[in-house]
């Protein structure tokens, strides 16, 4: 069977926000759009000037993104028949604790693929799904507002489902859930309420401990675990390998100089 062989059902608010009631104890609420400039955007807009209680979860998810936004500015490429939602919640950190909360929610997303059957889901630091090298989905999560005690945040994510033709306009190594795991992929709304549950879960915890006991055993998801990269902060370009995190989320990196933390920045993989 080929790549555009498959029937992908349309996205369902009730499914949605039926499967992510059984998964959360927080208040739930979901929209589902046909097109949207940005679901990180609408919820901001929808949600934020009433203000969203702690724990709970908000959901936006749309067929078709016009002005998806990815890190540092670049262009959220959303394909046909993709895995396209943001989600909204507010955690009791201010915005100086959050600083390693896109791997937590990189680690939610794996976990949810790897119970799927997406073994060799792994994070590429900081907010990169992938699997053998390849892109399978992409995060972005946003501070939308932050108090002394408690911060709202907006938990953008793109999965790559069922690209057929339109794998031909990404531009770098990508792959999708139908070419992983064929016909036994997942319903798309079950597979949104699934990792934003997870999400929530993630975010729900003591996340400077929680991100401290990740960099214990971030090498179950390291997909940059020895791997020589290249890291461009602003005009400036080094060079080193790959060894781990720290308490705070930063990469190690052994560099010709002596060790450095990386906090920011575009880390990519340079052939051995």
């Amino acid at each position: 069977m080929g790549k555009s062989d498959i029937d992908v059902a349309d996205l369902s608010a009730r499914v949605i926000e039926s499967e992510l009631k059984s998964r959360v104890t927080g208040a739930v609420d979901v929209a589902v759009l046909d097109s949207v400039g940005s679901t990180n955007t609408w919820l901001k807009d929808a949600l934020l000037p009433n203000g969203l209680p702690v724990n709970s979860v908000s959901v936006c998810a749309t067929e078709h993104q016009t002005a998806g936004r990815g890190r540092r500015g670049k262009t959220w490429h959303t394909p046909k028949y993709g895995v396209t939602f943001s989600t909204a919640i507010t955690v009791a950190h201010p915005a100086r604790e959050l600083s390693g909360l896109s791997l937590l929610c990189g680690v939610a997303v794996c976990d949810v693929l790897r119970g799927l059957g997406v073994a060799s889901a792994m994070v590429k630091w900081p907010n990169d799904i992938w699997v053998e090298h390849s892109k399978l989905a992409g995060i972005l999560v946003e501070i939308a507002t932050s108090g002394n005690h408690e911060s709202t945040v907006i938990i953008g994510i793109g999965l790559n489902y069922q690209r057929g033709s339109e794998a031909e306009k990404i531009d770098q190594f990508s792959t999708d859930m139908f070419e992983l795991l064929g016909e036994s992929l997942p319903d798309r709304s079950i597979l949104i309420a699934a990792i934003a549950g997870e999400v929530w879960q993630a975010c729900l915890g003591q996340i400077p401990e929680t991100v401290e006991h990740l960099s214990a055993k971030w090498s179950e998801y390291d997909a940059l675990a020895g791997k020589l990269v290249q890291i461009e902060t602003g005009q400036q370009f080094r060079y080193g390998r790959c060894d781990g995190l720290d308490s705070l989320g930063q990469l190690r990196v052994i560099t010709e100089t002596g060790p450095i933390l990386v906090s920011s920045g575009n880390v990519s993989v340079r052939p051995a």
